[in-house]
């Protein structure tokens, strides 16, 4: 007989399903969460009239952190880009990797080399 009647090798199978089900709710929770706030960040991004006319790619780092990468036209841009982020429900820290485009050429040739459109 065993010491412990009701720890089996069924009871372990249904502790590890148990934990299995809390990890993958976890996950599907962060995921959630990411998605909303992504989605809030970029919609918040869209409506100012300051950097509505940018693409920007916005990813959740986790714990209330996002990243923002795109183009905009000056250094002002970007910190719009910062306070508009910022402002947005969930969001405790912003970073960007955002980079100034040169409008100073036609844009067909830039470091001497030829740019083509991307169809």
């Amino acid at each position: 007989m065993s010491r412990h009647p009701f720890y089996n090798q069924g009871m372990r199978y249904f502790m590890f399903l148990l934990l299995l089900s809390g990890l993958l709710l976890q996950a599907s929770c962060d995921l959630v969460q990411a998605s909303k706030i992504e989605g809030a960040v970029s919609k918040a991004l869209k409506a100012d009239d300051r950097t509505k006319e940018f693409a920007f790619e916005v990813s959740y780092e986790g714990e209330g952190r996002v990243l923002i990468t795109g183009e905009v036209d000056n250094p002002g841009q970007i910190d719009a880009v910062k306070e508009v982020a910022g402002g947005v429900d969930g969001v405790t820290e912003v970073s960007v990797r955002i980079g100034i485009t040169d409008n100073s050429s036609s844009g067909l040739m830039q470091d001497g080399a030829l740019n083509t459109p991307y169809f």
